[in-house]
This record gives structure tokens, sequence and C-alpha cells, in this order.
């Protein structure tokens, strides 16, 4: 069960904004906003595995939104635990999609899916988790209208303390 956390690939934010990457199943302006305001990560742990005393299971597959809510739904057990979306690059597909994935509070990825080798994405705070999948009935933040939404915030208006930055 356990599992070294892995070393990521470097330069995603770059890749992206510069056009070397394209990202296959989302809008435009949720890109650049997560180009401008993500997070770059650069830890990963992939499931099954052992967290600050937390196990994690793997989840179904292509089902990463739903995989990674869960465990924020619980929220009194998981309290430095952030549902995280935002884009990952697979190096042996070459492709860049939306992806959602678990964020500590030391920002380390804790993969539920399928492991990739580039994170860059936002974390939320439960509170505006849970209020946006109950508002917008889905699993990913970044679908319509949901992103609409996001892409007009401040990002410290839902990013948790720790990853907040002077904008």
């Amino acid at each position: 069960m356990k599992n070294k956390p892995t070393t990521l690939y470097h330069g995603f934010r770059e890749s992206l904004r510069d056009g070397k990457l394209y990202v296959l199943d989302s809008a435009q302006p949720i890109v650049d906003y997560v180009v401008d305001h993500g997070v770059e990560f650069d830890k990963v742990v992939v499931a099954p595995c052992k967290v600050n005393d937390y196990k994690f299971r793997l989840g179904q597959p292509k089902e990463c939104f739903r995989n990674s809510g869960r465990y924020v739904g619980q929220q009194n057990e998981f309290d430095d635990l952030f549902y995280t979306e935002g884009f990952v690059w697979n190096k042996e597909t070459s492709m860049v999609f939306t992806h959602g994935w678990l964020t500590t509070s030391t920002g380390l990825v804790v993969e539920l899916t399928s492991p990739n080798h580039a994170y860059l994405g936002l974390p939320f705070t439960s509170l505006f988790h849970r209020q946006q999948i109950t508002k917008h009935e889905q699993w990913s933040l970044f679908y319509w209208p949901g992103c609409q939404e996001i892409c007009a915030m401040n990002p410290n208006d839902f990013l948790p303390e720790v990853f907040q930055k002077t904008i």
C-alpha cells in the first residue's frame, strides 16, 4: 500500500501558454485561467497508497472528478485534502486533458484514477467544491456553466489559504 512520490515533468505551464501543448476537451477561457492562476504540482503518489495516515484506493476508470470529489465530501476525516481540477499531460499518449485529483496541503498530488506526468490545476476549498457540485449537479467544476463563474472570480475566493497568492 505504500507508494513513494514521483517527481513530475517541469515546464507544463509554459508549454500550455506557448501553445506547444493543446488541451483536448476544454474551453479556452478556462485553459487561460488555469495557466494564469493554477498551481503546478511536482510530486504525485498513485492509489492504492497511504498519505498522512489516510488510505486511498484506486477509483473507477474515466471517473476522475467523482473519484476525487467523493473523498473531500468526507471533510471531517480529510481536513488537509483538497479537490483539485485542472489539466494533466500524459507523455505516453502526448495528450493534455481536463482531470480531477486530490492535493494535500503540502502540494502532494494523490492520483485516484490514472497516473500522469504533469499536473496544473486549481485546488478548491471543500465548501466551494460542495456548493458548486450541488448547484450544477455534476462532479466537474470546469464544464459550462461552472467554468464561466470560476473564470470571473478572484482565485483567492476559492483557493485554500495555503495555495493563495498575492494578486
